[in-house]
């Protein structure tokens, strides 16, 4: 069992736009939890920052996941950075992220879900359908999700027993 913990976006000025703040931050975190965190979540669903495309918050997540993936190896060798869970896989953020490099930087694959669980099955086939035509291969992880709940539906047993197993098998 790992912990994960999130690394900020760096508040009102983003990691890009004070990067020497954010490492004074990352230095603090990492000084203070290496013994004790293994696993690294670099910034949660940095494709919703609002007032930029996809396109440019892509190619700057890309640059600042590259200096923040070195700098915690520096750290701690052994550790496992976490791509920061994307709301979106097919929004653009993803594919301008790693055009500009980013899958180079990190070691697992992170997105959330909270779409209906029967479309996951087609998330996770663009996901892989991206990976390979980027020719990069990830762990995946998704570690957050929802789902709806229909009037209609008296319980997700199915969720959990068919639908999650479905989409991990492809």
């Amino acid at each position: 069992t790992h912990f994960l913990p999130i690394l900020d976006r760096g508040g009102k000025n983003l990691a890009w736009d004070d990067s020497t703040t954010y490492f004074k931050y990352l230095d603090y975190l990492l000084n203070r939890y290496k013994a004790r965190i293994s696993h690294w979540e670099v910034m949660n669903e940095a494709d919703l920052i609002s007032g930029q495309t996809y396109q440019t918050l892509g190619q700057k997540y890309a640059g600042i996941l590259k200096s923040i993936y070195r700098h915690i190896k520096t750290a701690d060798a052994t550790a496992t950075v976490v791509v920061g869970g994307m709301s979106g896989i097919t929004n653009g953020f993803l594919k301008a992220a790693c055009d500009n490099g980013a899958y180079k930087y990190f070691d697992i694959m992170n997105f959330h879900s909270y779409r209906s669980p029967e479309d996951n099955i087609d998330v996770y086939t663009n996901l892989f359908n991206m990976m390979k035509q980027g020719g990069w291969n990830k762990h995946v992880w998704m570690t957050e999700t929802g789902y709806s709940t229909p009037k209609t539906t008296t319980n997700h047993r199915d969720f959990f027993s068919k639908i999650i197993p479905a989409c991990l098998s492809r």
